[in-house]
């Protein structure tokens, strides 16, 4: 998609790390690049949890908070947006009104009334914030974060990432950021539901994928051909 749609019109570059990323390989990358505008992470999740590998080779967790501050002390900027492509990640765990997500945003767990104190199996299981990766990650400064509130399937996913990327940065209507990403986001969506294999994808999919923060924003990248077209020949 990047490098047939997007890198030949637009000055952009793409960096993957396939399965088995670590939290020594997350830093070297996001140290080399100096950061990034938008990060898209496609693993497994739940809750405030993302899946990585483990040094020695069994597997780790890391939550939206700890995500955010290695990119801190990696020397990278924040990216201005983060995909999470994966499970519950944008879940709202015990969140019943305004007032719940509001203090769920200050992380605490209070909508200003008396509430009972967790429960041990609570703290065992989700210790971070109770909610999804996408609100840990919004206190943590990052201004835009796109979630899944349920369990999403894998055919949804990618074809979900593939017309968000579309929208926001192949079509006519993204050319000099001209599109909001909050806008691609729905475009996308909409884009799948109308798809004529729409039944098949499953109608919780297109429930699931929600956007988290600031409305309105834009990336703008310069409309030019990447140099990274270079690597492909």
């Amino acid at each position: 998609l990047f490098y047939r749609e997007i890198l030949p019109k637009t000055r952009a570059q793409i960096d993957v790390l396939c399965h088995g990323v670590t939290r020594a390989a997350l830093t070297e990358q996001i140290t080399a690049a100096q950061g990034y505008h938008l990060v898209h992470w496609s693993g497994h999740g739940r809750l405030n949890f993302l899946e990585l590998r483990g040094e020695d080779g069994g597997k780790e967790e890391i939550s939206g908070e700890d995500l955010a501050r290695l990119f801190d002390d990696a020397g990278g900027f924040m990216p201005q947006i983060v995909f999470l492509s994966a499970c519950l990640s944008g879940a709202f765990v015990d969140i019943r009104s305004w007032a719940d997500f509001q203090a769920a945003m200050l992380g605490r767990r209070t909508d200003g009334k008396q509430t009972p104190l967790p429960v041990l199996p609570d703290i065992l299981d989700n210790p971070a914030g109770y909610t999804g990766a996408a609100l840990a990650l919004l206190r943590a400064g990052i201004p835009q974060v796109i979630a899944m509130r349920y369990e999403v399937g894998d055919m949804y996913a990618r074809r979900l990432a593939c017309e968000f990327y579309k929208r926001l940065l192949a079509d006519p209507g993204a050319e000099q950021g001209n599109r909001t990403t909050d806008d691609a986001l729905a475009l996308a969506r909409a884009d799948l539901l109308k798809a004529p294999d729409a039944a098949r994808l499953g109608a919780i999919n297109h429930a699931t994928p929600l956007m988290f923060g600031q409305a309105g924003r834009r990336l703008h990248p310069v409309s030019k051909r990447s140099k990274q077209l270079e690597k492909a020949r």
